[in-house]
């Protein structure tokens, strides 16, 4: 990489900031809206300007990461990836389809013990197991170091992460066991005995950006095989199938729409997906990826469209929660399998990437 190349990718990701902060204080001085506030799309001007403004940010952050995304080739699909896509776009139709006409019942699906509430922390809970168990081989194999950060160090800080989740999902055990909330949690916005509903537009904001980075932007856009001091992460990104099985985990919100950094992993995830769909080998794989891209698009605009019946208008972020949580399982018990075999990449993983 040249010096005017660096400078330009610097340059392109200081305009993004820039454009980001005239946004925040422009809407909140001239409409009084808070940076993260989230609202239903209402189609005013100002939020068509800020789905534009999102979506030159999204291009001129692709711009200074150029180099990554070029690196894909030759990208397979196993049966089973094609599988979980198909899991995967039926969730997208179930939730496209309750959101517009059945909303009342969607919501007492995502209320406290209603099945996807449950689903959610199940499977946030069952997660910790397979990670446990590779922290474990991790630890025992000396596997995994990033800048010199033991691989069981590692594993021990998501093992956390994901134990931290959990108890936050359930409340630490408010939701199973009943009791009454705590005076000193009579701030927190839905009454409950958790730390993430103080501040749950920020906290949101930060669980989906990190969920994105990991499940869709990593597999489009990290550099596998390129030597240098971040080479250890490559054992950590998952397959880039996965950025297509869980593009929902980016791709479908209603209640957020107003948000701009919320616009900008939208658009940044659907082109994510798209690249890795265009970059896959046989044309049967490719035409699958394109309409798994296609379907969630579809979805996004018709719930923007017509699930304003919505009742409290969050419904959808939570099925977009119940995916990253399946998400977590999924790459937990992939890590699990990786640490087990001792092997860093895989075609049968569906992943095979050579530097170009």
């Amino acid at each position: 990489m040249t010096r005017n190349d660096l400078i330009s990718r610097i340059l392109a990701l200081i305009i993004v900031s820039l454009m980001f902060v005239a946004v925040f204080v422009y809407g909140y001085v001239v409409h009084g809206q808070r940076p993260l506030a989230v609202n239903p799309p209402d189609g005013s001007a100002f939020l068509f300007s800020k789905m534009l403004i999102a979506l030159v940010a999204m291009l001129l952050t692709l711009y200074a990461l150029r180099s990554s995304f070029m690196r894909l080739r030759n990208l397979e699909m196993s049966l089973f990836a094609m599988f979980c896509m198909a899991a995967s776009a039926m969730g997208v139709v179930a939730t496209t389809y309750l959101s517009i006409f059945q909303p009342v019942y969607l919501n007492g699906m995502i209320q406290e013990l209603g099945a996807v509430a449950v689903l959610t922390e199940l499977c946030f809970a069952i997660a910790l197991v397979p990670l446990v168990a590779a922290t474990y081989l991790l630890h025992k194999k000396r596997l995994g170091a990033v800048l010199g950060v033991p691989g069981g160090l590692l594993g021990v800080g998501l093992c956390l992460a994901v134990f931290l989740i959990t108890m936050e999902e359930i409340s630490w055990g408010q939701h199973l066991f009943g009791w009454g909330t705590p005076e000193a949690f009579g701030g927190n916005i839905q009454g409950e005995t958790n730390f993430h509903n103080f501040y749950t537009h920020r906290f949101e904001l930060a669980f989906y950006t990190a969920a994105s980075t990991a499940f869709i932007i990593l597999p489009a856009l990290w550099p596998i095989g390129r030597a240098g001091a971040f080479s250890g992460v490559d054992f950590y990104v998952p397959p880039a199938w996965f950025g297509l099985v869980f593009m929902p985990v980016s791709g479908l919100l209603y209640n957020e729409w107003n948000a701009l950094p919320q616009e900008f992993l939208v658009f940044l995830g659907f082109t994510c997906a798209g690249i890795i769909a265009y970059r896959m080998r046989e044309i049967l794989d490719r035409t699958i990826s394109c309409a798994m891209v296609g379907l969630v698009l579809v979805a996004q605009t018709l719930i923007l469209l017509f699930a304003s019946g919505l009742p409290e208008g969050y419904e959808v972020s939570e099925i977009r929660e119940l995916y990253i949580a399946v998400a977590v399982l999924s790459y937990a018990e992939m890590l699990r399998r990786k640490t087990a075999t001792d092997r860093v990449e895989s075609k049968s993983e569906g992943r095979n990437l050579k530097p170009v």
